[in-house]
């Protein structure tokens, strides 16, 4: 008799324990990351959440990209709105920046355009104009160039 005794104690604690354990471990798990738990959840309403790329991420994309191939020769730079746009037909984002290219007492307007891929969020063409249309990317953009550039009055 005491063995079912024992048995029975032995379940009592497993259950009382289970009760406290399997619940704070599933709390834990949701709380790291609720999609394990959207189960019911069709497809659609779960991309409903997804938040898509669109133009204010493709002209930050092309910013960063100016950056990265400008380097110190670049002052600041700013998008044009009335040129930038999602070109349907070709599904690319066409990205156009004004930017100030040189140091800050001797700089020159530039003209900046980036295609940006929806599909890989990247930039798939780059290049900057100077105000004659030659492209700074040609040639090698350097703050030296730049400078001889304007010393050639």
């Amino acid at each position: 008799m005491s063995i079912l005794l024992y048995l029975k104690k032995l379940l009592l604690w497993g259950a009382g324990i289970s009760t406290i354990v399997v619940p704070s471990s599933l709390l834990t798990l949701y709380h790291k990351d609720p999609s394990l738990f959207s189960f019911g959840q069709s497809d659609q309403a779960a991309e409903r959440h997804n938040v898509p790329f669109d133009l204010l991420d493709a002209t930050a994309e092309c910013k960063l990209e100016t950056e990265e191939r400008l380097g110190d020769v670049l002052l600041r730079s700013r998008v044009d709105w009335h040129s930038s746009r999602f070109q349907k037909d070709r599904n690319i984002y066409v990205v156009s920046l004004q930017a100030d290219i040189g140091d800050i007492h001797r700089f020159e307007e530039a003209n900046v355009y980036c295609y940006i891929n929806p599909r890989t969020e990247q930039v798939s063409y780059f290049n900057a104009y100077d105000s004659e249309g030659k492209s700074y990317v040609s040639r090698a953009i350097s703050f030296d160039s730049v400078l001889k550039a304007f010393s050639r009055d």
